[in-house]
């Protein structure tokens, strides 16, 4: 059984990793989601390593119902819920809410550290059916409550606010979500309350088959709500974009047959985009678009490369920056941040550093001089 046990170990380890490594390697261009979601599923690799070396050297798993061991759980648990607040609401998760996200963790961690220094001993136990008698001790009672709160960072789902004015998955993702996060939660209490050989073995093929399923999930079955076949903002004046960077009278200009058709497929694809308001979506990327324009991803990179754009970053940066202005100067917004979103930034952070590289000054900088000069 032993064998068994560590075999299950390392099956579990090779098959998280390549889970990881596929999905970074699918990621879209400005995709986090499922750099996030790999990015954890390698954690479990790194938490499954050293137990994997325990098993196969014959030592004792250390005893999971330590505070360390649970306050571990909890900052993964954590973690794991970093992915679906991504899907939610793209571009919520910025340093300052990532640290809020994980103050309850740390405030935890420190009340543990500053029991020590109290004086507290906390006695090891191997189970939690061996420390209930002991409840009232609050060595046993602290840990109870770390237990308790492991169940609790998933219902956070519920409750991130929406970034941006179209909803980017529906109620029913947030729930099988939460079943399957809450099923591998639960297997990880069960196997406190029994440490027995078959429970922690059983319990890697419940955590890794539900790593699979949500894996599973987000490449092939998550929905996504198309925001252009429905948009939710005011349609945006002709005379926004007034300069436009294609003139088609230009077509007949004494190029070879490349550029013509260079020019045409620019011409169709700025088209598009503009009576669409295609850029509104951060999740739009130059393979979306590549098939909607019926072409290949080559192809449209290079018509976009012969237009006086130069590549497909900065066309769509710039469209969403004249977006942004628009919605800034009409009142469609709220405020600066609120406009970032509308126009299709997924976060604050690159909204500011392409608004710097555009115009050279902060959003209040020129709106400002843009004040001044009228």
């Amino acid at each position: 059984m032993w064998d068994f046990y560590s075999d299950t170990i390392f099956a579990a380890i090779i098959v998280c990793f390549l889970t990881a490594i596929y999905l970074f390697a699918r990621r879209d261009e400005g995709e986090r989601s499922r750099i996030f979601l790999s990015v954890i599923i390698f954690f479990s690799v790194l938490n499954y390593i050293p137990r994997y070396w325990d098993a196969t050297h014959g030592m004792v798993p250390m005893l999971v119902v330590s505070v360390p061991v649970l306050l571990i759980a909890l900052f993964m648990i954590t973690s794991y819920i970093i992915y679906p607040i991504e899907v939610v609401s793209p571009g919520w998760l910025n340093f300052k809410n990532i640290v809020l996200l994980y103050t309850p963790v740390v405030a935890l961690y420190v009340i543990w550290l500053i029991t020590l220094w109290s004086g507290v001993k906390y006695t090891n136990y191997s189970s939690l059916q061996e420390m209930l008698p002991y409840i009232t001790e609050f060595n046993v009672w602290f840990r109870f409550i770390l237990c308790l709160l492991i169940l609790c960072p998933v219902f956070f789902i519920f409750f991130v606010p929406y970034t941006k004015k179209y909803c980017n998955v529906d109620n029913r993702w947030k729930w099988i979500y939460m079943i399957i996060f809450s099923i591998n939660t639960i297997a990880f209490l069960w196997i406190l309350w029994d440490r027995s050989l078959i429970s922690s073995t059983l319990y890697y093929y419940i955590s890794v088959g539900c790593s699979l399923l949500i894996a599973y999930r987000e490449l092939s079955t998550r929905f996504i709500r198309n925001p252009m076949s429905e948009s939710p903002f005011p349609e945006m004046p002709s005379k926004v974009f007034e300069e436009a960077p294609y003139n088609s009278s230009e077509v007949d200009t004494p190029y070879d047959e490349l550029e013509n058709n260079n020019s045409e497929l620019f011409c169709r694809l700025d088209e598009y985009m503009k009576k669409n308001a295609a850029w509104r979506d951060p999740e739009l990327t130059l393979n979306n678009l590549s098939s909607i324009m019926n072409t290949n991803r080559t192809s449209l990179s290079l018509a976009i490369q012969k237009s006086e754009y130069g590549n497909y970053t900065t066309y769509i940066n710039k469209l969403r920056f004249d977006d942004f202005v628009y919605c800034v100067t009409s009142n469609c917004s709220g405020n600066f941040q609120q406009a970032f979103y509308d126009a299709g930034f997924r976060s604050r952070a690159t909204a500011l550093r392409n608004f710097r590289q555009i115009t050279g000054m902060t959003p209040t900088e020129y709106f400002m001089k843009m004040g001044t000069e009228d």
